[in-house]
């Protein structure tokens, strides 16, 4: 049984899950819809699908299964919210919004009209990254001392300028929204709960209202500390995402564009360099990698109900400590997460 997809959003990352789709013998991309007629259409033809410009009119015609949102991030709330009355699974890019209020409103109004809500958090999906949480969850890197992660991109000025919501506090945010949010999911999700965030930031290299470029230091409930880097200002090119965990045990470093690589592995009991050589992909296949693994578990999870990999709940997790860095940003205070509750951030207002 092929599953009927339609998509909301075509903009730019709509490429890249139009041509994974298209390319999985279960999944049947039926239509597309945008606000933008001519980009609708543009794509409708690119892809010889129906096109629309209202999907509550689409969803009244089309029988789909399965709806994937990939539309500016203030708006997947609003859209989630006239999507559930359907009972549909509904896929949500990164983040699943931009406050805490909307994601918890989300999560109830799929529990109430049984639409299955998907988050989209493809970096858990790559073998160094998985590696990792594997050795974390079963204790093989022994005590950790410090993490640190590096995320160097390039988003220059025309790629803010390309669509008017980027950059945004109402709709989008700035790196740490996102470009760094995939990376905070994956420290708390192999690392655990977070207790503490101190975060500094600013906007350095484009115009946007939002930061381009963030410092952060996370301790965890484990006693791990954590420091993190996050900026688009890498110029002429995306430098790298780079992880490395240093333990009573040795280190392990992760690489390449999207920590994507096992670039240093140095653990007692373990043969180095068959694990570099089996965890790491290439820049080119990391592209991609992560969205193709999604789209390819996707079936099984829907035809013999199963849990989605990351639920709305598990999706809040990465919101709040991301909410929380804003609020530290903001103030220039060291914010507490046990018992977390926002005070003020501009993100999504």
């Amino acid at each position: 049984m092929m599953l009927n997809i339609a998509i909301i959003g075509c903009g730019h990352i709509s490429t890249k899950h139009i041509n994974i789709i298209i390319d999985n013998v279960e999944l049947n991309l039926v239509c597309v819809c945008d606000l933008d007629t001519e980009r609708v259409a543009a794509v409708a033809h690119n892809y010889s699908v129906k096109h629309y410009t209202d999907y509550t009119k689409m969803l009244d015609v089309e029988s789909i299964d399965c709806v994937v949102v990939l539309t500016p991030s203030g708006t997947h709330s609003r859209i989630v919210h006239s999507l559930a009355k359907y009972g549909l699974h509904i896929v949500v890019e990164k983040p699943i919004a931009l406050t805490i209020d909307d994601t918890v409103s989300m999560i109830r109004i799929c529990e109430e009209f049984s639409s299955t809500l998907h988050v989209i958090k493809q970096n858990r999906l790559v073998p160094a990254v998985a590696l990792l949480k594997d050795l974390v969850t079963n204790d093989k890197l022994g005590k950790i001392a410090l993490v640190s992660l590096n995320l160097w991109w390039c988003r220059p000025q025309e790629y803010y300028d390309k669509e008017s919501w980027r950059g945004t506090w109402k709709h989008d945010g700035g790196v740490l929204c996102n470009q760094a949010i995939h990376y905070i999911d994956i420290l708390q999700w192999v690392f655990g709960d977070i207790s503490q965030v101190f975060c500094v930031g600013g906007t350095r290299l484009v115009d946007i209202e939002a930061e381009d470029t963030a410092a952060l230091v996370y301790k965890f409930k484990s006693g791990v500390i954590c420091s993190f880097s996050a900026t688009t200002c890498a110029r002429p090119k995306n430098i790298t995402a780079s992880l490395s965990v240093l333990s009573d045990r040795g280190h392990i470093s992760l690489g390449g564009n999207t920590i994507n690589q096992i670039s240093a592995f140095d653990i007692a009991d373990f043969d180095n360099s068959e694990i570099i050589s089996e965890y790491t992909i290439n820049d080119v296949s990391a592209a991609t990698y992560g969205h193709e693994a999604f789209y390819r578990l996707l079936p099984d999870i829907i035809l013999n109900k199963k849990p989605p990999l990351v639920d709305g709940a598990e999706a809040l997790k990465s919101l709040r400590i991301l909410t929380a860095s804003y609020e530290s940003m903001f103030n220039n205070e060291v914010v507490s997460l046990n018992d977390y509750t926002p005070k003020f951030v501009k993100l999504g207002l």
